[in-house]
């Protein structure tokens, strides 16, 4: 599952998978190649605990590549934002992506 996953990721296709389906292993491979590329990479979660916790355990994974991982939380002051969006691959909530967006957009 996490193999056919990262292929429709790599693919620029949505996947949805069920809780258990190892949703965290499977954007590892697709997240890696894009920054590995020269993108930069947002893997968004539904909340700060998934991704406090899924960009801890990646951050070996990736570091072995080169690559820096970034964590944005909602109550992080501005330049600790910018500083994680800076990064090779940063993890983000859509709430706290949505909304940095929007008033980045409006400054």
């Amino acid at each position: 599952m996490q193999i056919a996953g990262a292929g429709q990721i790599l693919a620029g296709r949505l996947c949805e998978m069920a809780t258990g389906e190892g949703k965290t292993v499977t954007a590892v491979l697709p997240a890696a190649a894009a920054a590995l590329a020269g993108a930069r990479v947002h893997v968004v979660t539904v909340n700060e605990y998934l991704a406090e916790r899924d960009s801890e355990d990646v951050a070996a994974i990736h570091a072995l590549l080169g690559l820096a991982v970034g964590l944005v939380k909602q109550d992080m002051p501005d330049p600790q934002k910018v500083a994680a969006y800076a990064r090779d691959v940063t993890y983000v909530t859509s709430q706290a992506l949505t909304f940095d967006y929007l008033r980045d957009r409006l400054d």
